[in-house]
């Protein structure tokens, strides 16, 4: 499915026209197989994100069967931002503990309102890149597998400058996933 052309070929039709018609703001920004143990390590519950890219498709291969692993998510939470740079700046606004709790505190007021329930086999599509969003917790030993499809750049191919940050940025989440699992090997 992740390599399959009439896949790509559709996402493509779901990016806004101005993004598909320009070189560079079509393909994939990522494609992920995840296999989560529910650890928390590796993706943690309630770490409120925008995807970078036009469109997002999830689909659930394994969830655990006790209703737990789904989807939170407030849909087109945001406008398209005209400028990457104060796009980029939102998001770091979003990766602040007191706006996690802000939104947590929004989410625990109705979470039917705001959590999709996933389904194996299914597939659920939505503006990462507009829609604020975050994986639910489940508990830790059950399997959580997913498919997850970014498709579309909002703001053309990334430069050096911000493929070194998204660097860094990713090699501290594995520090810090690290550090935790030393930390809960330790007790």
């Amino acid at each position: 499915m992740a390599t399959d052309e009439r896949v790509e070929s559709f996402l493509h039709t779901l990016t806004p026209i101005l993004e598909a018609a320009k070189p560079g703001f079509a393909g994939y920004r990522q494609r992920v197989l995840r296999i989560l143990d529910g650890s928390g390590l590796d993706s943690p519950p309630f770490d409120w994100h925008y995807d970078a890219n036009a469109v997002t498709m999830l689909v659930p291969i394994v969830i655990p069967d006790d209703g737990t692993g789904h989807l939170a998510l407030f849909p087109d939470h945001r406008p398209h931002r005209r400028w990457a740079r104060v796009s980029a700046a939102e998001r770091l606004l979003v990766h602040n503990r007191t706006y996690g709790r802000i939104k947590r505190r929004r989410f625990d007021s109705d979470p039917a309102a705001f959590t999709v329930p996933l389904a194996p086999g299914d597939a659920y599509l939505f503006r990462g890149y507009r829609a604020l969003h975050a994986t639910l917790p489940w508990p830790p030993g059950k399997l959580r597998v997913t498919l997850l499809l970014q498709y579309g750049h909002p703001y053309g191919q990334d430069g050096p400058i911000l493929q070194a940050v998204r660097a860094q940025r990713n090699a501290l989440r594995k520090r810090r996933a690290g550090t935790q699992a030393h930390r809960n090997t330790a007790w």
